[in-house]
């Protein structure tokens, strides 16, 4: 399975246009005001980068644009994290996309994981999206 073959639901979660990020910054922009002005001790409060979390199972995975590989993650048990700052020019008009190896019974590394990121291999080989999300960080001093 890979790209090709994810839900509707996954691939729209993992094709951030530009649109809905101005519409993410926008939104995270009104309640960073929202806590300035219900706490006067924080100011020059900004979101300073953007991560895309994705929690999945999978063998490997990694993330193109332009038909070139940009980032790329082994499976270990936690989510693959990825700043989108210093992507955010080329996602104004291109898109990032992603492709999930399957995670097969044999694979050599399964030993080195702990027990709880094995999957079960029951019906095969296993990839999984289970969760995307994008989480901003935000930048502010503290006044005393």
């Amino acid at each position: 399975m890979g790209a090709a073959t994810m839900s509707q639901r996954t691939r729209k979660a993992m094709h951030m246009t530009a649109q809905e990020q101005s519409s993410n910054r926008k939104s995270s922009n009104s309640s960073i005001s929202k806590e300035q002005s219900s706490n006067s001790k924080l100011s020059n409060s900004q979101i300073h980068e953007y991560f895309l979390r994705i929690n999945y199972i999978g063998d490997v995975a990694m993330a193109f644009m332009k038909d070139q590989l940009v980032q790329d993650a082994f499976y270990d048990g936690d989510p693959w994290t990825i700043g989108l700052k210093r992507y955010a020019e080329d996602l104004k008009t291109n898109p990032m996309t992603f492709y999930f190896r399957p995670l097969k019974a044999d694979a050599p590394f399964l030993g080195d994981l702990r027990k709880s990121a094995i999957p079960d291999f029951s019906k095969g080989a296993v990839v999984d999206i289970k969760n995307v999300e994008v989480i901003p960080e935000y930048k502010f001093n503290i006044k005393f």
